[in-house]
C-alpha cells in the first residue's frame, strides 16, 4: 500500500474562470466545506466581472488572479497554478461543484496507487439542464460518469483532476494555446514521463448543466472541430479519422455505441433515461461528427 497523503503536504485547488461565472461562489463554498481542507483556492479569472471582491473576503485561502484579456482554460489553470505553495494540485471548473469528500477521496487514491499518477474524478450533475442539458452531459462527460468503474485510462476531462505539483511543472503545465483538448495534451506528456492516468470515480464533482437547444448545438460544434484539430496535432485515438475524412463518418456510430455500452453495462439507474435521450444523442453526435468531418476535409486540402 502506498503512503497516505500527509495533511501538511498542502493541496492547492485551481479553478479556471472566464467572464460572469454564476456558479463560482457555490463552487468555492463547497471547497471551503471539504472534509480534507485545501491549503489554497486559486481562481484564474479573465474577462469581465472580476469576482475578487465577492470571493476573497470569504476566506484567507481564496485568491483571485484576474486578467482582463481572455485566457483559455489551460492558460487560466497555469496562471493560477504558478502561485501554488503545496505539493498537490486539484483542478475543478467554475461550473463544477465538488462533493464534501472530494479531496479526501483523492487522498485515498494516492494512498491506493501512489504519487506517480494523474487522478481524474467523476462528473455527475448538480443541475440537469433539462432534456438538452442531460443530452450534452451524456455526450461530453459520458466517459467520466460516477457509475463507471475506476481504472487506468488514456485521458480524462480536466474539469476534475488531481496531480502532484512537481509532475505538473515538469511537463510545463497545460498547453496555453489550446482551446479544446489541453487536458488530453497534458496527460499525454505525463504518460510519456511514466505516470499513469487513473479514473477515480469516488472523487465526485457535479456539473451545472445548461438548458436549451441553442447551447447544446453551439457547444458541440467547437467540441467536434477541436477534437479533430487536436488529433491532427497529436497522436491520439481517432487521429486517422482527422486525416482521412471518410473515417470521420464512422465516429458517429462508434460514439453512440460506446455511450450505450457504458450505460447498459454499468449505469443501472440510467438506462431508462438513456432511452429517453436517444433522439437528442443522435442529433448531438451528428452535430459533433459534422464539425469533426468539416475540419478533416478542410485540413485535407492543406495537406496536398
Amino acid at each position: 500500500m502506498a503512503p497516505a497523503l500527509r495533511a501538511d503536504s498542502g493541496i492547492t485547488v485551481v479553478i479556471p474562470a472566464y467572464g460572469h461565472c454564476p456558479h463560482l461562489p457555490d463552487v468555492v463554498a463547497a471547497l471551503l466545506g471539504q472534509t480534507l481542507p485545501p491549503d489554497q483556492i486559486l481562481v484564474g479569472h479573465s474577462g469581465s466581472h472580476d469576482p475578487s471582491g465577492d470571493l476573497e473576503p470569504l476566506d484567507p485561502r481564496v485568491r483571485v488572479l484576474h486578467r482582463d484579456d481572455r485566457m483559455f482554460a489551460g492558460a487560466a489553470r497555469n496562471h493560477a497554478a504558478g502561485q501554488a505553495r503545496g505539493d498537490w494540485l486539484a483542478f475543478v471548473d467554475s461550473d463544477v461543484r465538488p462533493d464534501p469528500t472530494w479531496l479526501e477521496s483523492f487522498a485515498d487514491a494516492v494512498r491506493t496507487h501512489g504519487e506517480d499518477c494523474y487522478f481524474a474524478g467523476s462528473l455527475a450533475y448538480a443541475r440537469s439542464g433539462g432534456y438538452w442539458g442531460l443530452c450534452l452531459w451524456m455526450i461530453e462527460m459520458g466517459s467520466q460518469h460516477p457509475y463507471l468503474p475506476g481504472g487506468e485510462v488514456p485521458s480524462m476531462a480536466g474539469a476534475n483532476g488531481f496531480v502532484k505539483r512537481a509532475h505538473f511543472e515538469a511537463v510545463g503545465g497545460f498547453k496555453d494555446g489550446l482551446h479544446i483538448g489541453e487536458d488530453a495534451a497534458l496527460q499525454r506528456e505525463l504518460r510519456q514521463r511514466g505516470l499513469k492516468i487513473r479514473f477515480w470515480p469516488g472523487a465526485i464533482a457535479r456539473h451545472f448543466n445548461i438548458s436549451g437547444f441553442g447551447h447544446f448545438r453551439s457547444h458541440l460544434r467547437p467540441l467536434g472541430a477541436g477534437a479533430a484539430r487536436l488529433r491532427r496535432q497529436y497522436a491520439f485515438r481517432g487521429s486517422a479519422a482527422a486525416r482521412h475524412p471518410v473515417l470521420a463518418l464512422g465516429l458517429f456510430p462508434l460514439r453512440l455505441a460506446q455511450i450505450y455500452a457504458r450505460v447498459m453495462r454499468w449505469g443501472r439507474g440510467y438506462r431508462l433515461l438513456l432511452l429517453a435521450l436517444t433522439p437528442g444523442l443522435v442529433l448531438g453526435l451528428g452535430i459533433w461528427t459534422a464539425a469533426f468531418f468539416g475540419v478533416a476535409m478542410s485540413a485535407r486540402g492543406d495537406d496536398r
